[in-house]
């Protein structure tokens, strides 16, 4: 009777174990369901070294670097005009067709003012010279005399003259001669000056249209003009931009015809951001993008500013035949920083109220064993890009164990697990 108690009694207390541990191996199970729930899962990883690469990309166009200005001479009759804007042409080839009927009319009305120019100056020319011998001789009639004055004074003197009176009558011939010379001297350079001066003054007259130096470089334009038909032609290869001068009108002194000049290149233009200008400056190599093409071997060639200072002009300048005129292309700048020793995804790092914070994980022990836990890290923050950050490296250290991603957000001292477990 005692035995068969015992037995029972002690198969009760194993079925009670054994009841126990299953409910204990459920309660793990489910414990490690819920908490694959919710526990959120992270990747992590150490901070490594590594340059911040910054790149600035922006789109733009292609525009003229440098325009030229095709000028004919003024007040011709223009015949046609042989070109469009947009048009590429080749060095010599004709824009414009000028009226040759116009053109020897200026021709001819020009040497009629350089005639009448001349005349004046062959006048004042006779007028110099004819005053320049009338001068010369009277110097040289004034020289003689006082020379014989002179002669006779000294005559009278070596045969022993001792006559006051004639030799006070020959002192004072001397004296007068003297005087009408140096008279003769100043009248010739007076009077030659003065000729001289209206001499100049007609060559370097201006009839309105210029002087005669200026009539006769215009005339030897328009008999270049002449020689060539009447043709106004292109100085360079490149494209026409823009067309100043109309069929039955008469040229001006300004642009008849504006054009590119090939042999210069063009220029790309885009605008970027203040910020972005940090990263980018004058001489920094660069590649542009158009329709499949790529540039390359190209750099930047000046930034400015806009009034407000948060926009920038960026222009390069690209050699000849590389891109055309107008068309669209996007430019990448590419600048390495410093090589940091603490670098992080950017996706580990957090803003709150101004500041940088990072989550590593710490190991915790609990009644369920040890646990990983998330721990909120303050960091100052160096530099950094679409990808990357650096860090200060203060407060971290290479073994340090970085959150880099979750599956859900997590806050100071959450569990977590790591991704894969």
């Amino acid at each position: 009777m005692h035995h068969f108690s015992l037995h029972q009694s002690r198969t009760f207390w194993l079925k009670g174990l054994g009841i126990l541990l299953l409910v204990m191996a459920v309660c793990t199970v489910l414990s490690r369901v819920a908490a694959s729930f919710t526990v959120a899962k992270v990747t992590v990883g150490t901070p490594s070294e590594r340059a911040i690469e910054h790149t600035v990309v922006s789109s733009g166009r292609v525009e003229k670097d440098q325009e030229l200005a095709v000028i004919t001479q003024p007040d011709i009759l223009v015949k046609s005009v042989l070109v469009k804007e947009g048009q590429s042409v080749k060095k010599g080839d004709v824009l414009i067709q000028l009226d040759m009927e116009s053109l020897q009319e200026q021709i001819d009305g020009i040497t009629q003012e350089i005639n009448a120019l001349e005349t004046g100056v062959s006048r004042a020319e006779e007028d110099y010279n004819q005053t320049a011998e009338k001068n010369r001789k009277a110097v040289n009639q004034a020289s003689s005399k006082l020379k014989a004055a002179q002669d006779a004074l000294a005559s009278y003197k070596k045969k022993g003259g001792g006559d006051e009176a004639t030799l006070a009558q020959l002192k004072d011939d001397v004296a007068a001669a003297q005087e009408a010379y140096d008279a003769a001297c100043a009248a010739k350079q007076e009077e030659n000056k003065t000729s001289k001066r209206a001499l100049e003054d007609a060559q370097n007259a201006n009839n309105g249209d210029g002087t005669l130096d200026d009539l006769y470089a215009h005339r030897k334009q328009l008999n270049k003009i002449k020689e060539n038909s009447g043709h106004v032609c292109a100085p360079a290869d490149g494209v026409v931009t823009g067309i100043i001068t109309t069929v039955g009108q008469k040229t001006t002194d300004t642009a008849a015809v504006t054009m590119t000049d090939n042999s210069t290149g063009l220029r790309f233009v885009a605008q970027i951001t203040k910020d972005a200008a940090a990263y980018i400056s004058a001489g920094d190599a660069v590649t542009l993008q158009s329709a499949g093409k790529e540039v390359e071997d190209v750099s930047v060639d000046t930034i400015e500013a806009d009034e407000t200072g948060e926009t920038l002009t960026v222009t390069v300048r690209l050699p000849a035949g590389k891109l055309a005129l107008g068309q669209s292309a996007d430019m990448t700048a590419t600048r390495n920083s410093e090589k940091y020793t603490c670098t992080i995804p950017l996706m580990a790092l957090f803003q709150e109220n101004n500041k940088n914070f990072v989550y590593i994980i710490d190991e915790k022990d609990t009644v369920l064993g040890t646990r990983m836990v998330a721990r909120k890290v303050e960091v100052k923050v160096l530099d950094k890009n679409d990808t990357y950050a650096a860090l200060d490296a203060s407060v971290l250290d290479t073994d340090s164990q970085i959150i880099t991603d979750m599956d859900r957000y997590v806050e100071e001292g959450d569990e977590v697990r790591l991704a894969g477990e």
